[in-house]
């Protein structure tokens, strides 16, 4: 799928950010983009900018919603085949949040609803000859693994970046446990860091918005990184199913988001806290999912 031209490619979190300049470097391209936003009017304007804006749509999607989640998902699968979903929006409150599932917000959002998202949209992926997700984790996840006896902070002190290296956590283990499902399918599943820049996000958490998007880079190179992978342009395009890339370059995961009893813990917690049937991983060595650095 190198190129933009004829694909349409899912974005959350299009809006700002990372997520707009993605959306931007693939419409240059020729590609469609549905911009899947919490807010219809942010949306609307983040469409505009784009070029060739009425090729463009946007989906009202709020992450920490299942039902929000639901009826984007079947939005979405009301228009042309998808070649791609960016698994991209994410939160980074100051302070504990729970969100309407009962389950912190950073984990709800930036994990949960993604993998929702995904589950849904998947039998669309599956029309076009090739399609990919891609989600958008970070180096923060190098960590420990998802801590499934309190992923809520019920009991540990709730601090907001270890929350967030949670979730980020849980991004990559997420994308390993996906590509093994859908290995030998015409459906990659990768996950990439774009690099720390400037952002509403950044800004947010520190209280010191102006002063970071001064100080640290504009994230329309983020958006390169995560548009170029999304639409499989330049050596993105034979990457394996599977891939972990911070930037432009391969990387091996950390070790717990390459443990297959975390992976598949929290595929189920997952499951189970969606309300999803189960998808059972392939039987042991049918998968040749790797990780290989470039």
């Amino acid at each position: 799928m190198p190129g933009g031209d004829g694909t349409t490619v899912a974005v959350t979190g299009a809006n700002r950010g990372i997520g707009l300049y993605t959306a931007r470097w693939m419409a240059d391209r020729g590609a469609s983009v549905v911009l899947l936003c919490r807010d219809a009017a942010s949306g609307e304007k983040a469409r505009a900018s784009l070029r060739r804006s009425a090729n463009h749509r946007v989906v009202v999607c709020d992450l920490s919603v299942p039902d929000s989640v639901r009826a984007a998902a079947e939005n979405v699968g009301q228009g042309s085949p998808l070649s791609g979903l960016v698994n991209n929006a994410a939160v980074l409150p100051r302070r504990r949040v729970i969100g309407p599932l009962g389950i912190e917000l950073q984990m709800a959002v930036n994990h949960l609803g993604h993998f929702l998202l995904t589950r849904l949209l998947l039998p669309r992926l599956r029309e076009p000859p090739t399609a990919r997700v891609v989600t958008v984790a970070s180096r923060s996840h190098r960590g420990p693994a998802v801590d499934l006896g309190d992923p809520g902070f019920d009991v540990r002190r709730y601090t907001p970046l270890v929350a967030y290296q949670q979730s980020k956590m849980a991004n990559v283990a997420f994308t390993l446990a996906l590509a093994r499902r859908l290995e030998g399918s015409t459906v990659k599943s990768l996950a990439v860091h774009p690099g720390v820049y400037g952002t509403d996000l950044l800004g947010g958490w520190t209280g010191l918005g102006p002063l970071v998007r001064f100080a640290v880079p504009g994230p329309k190179q983020g958006g390169r990184w995560v548009g170029s992978l999304a639409l499989g342009a330049g050596r993105t395009a034979v990457v394996p199913n599977g891939t972990y890339l911070e930037k432009g370059n391969r990387r091996m995961p950390a070790p717990a988001a390459l443990d297959l009893d975390h992976q598949e813990r929290l595929w189920r917690w997952s499951e189970g806290v969606l309300e999803l049937d189960h998808w059972p991983p392939p039987e042991a060595g049918k998968s040749g999912v790797g990780h290989t650095r470039e």
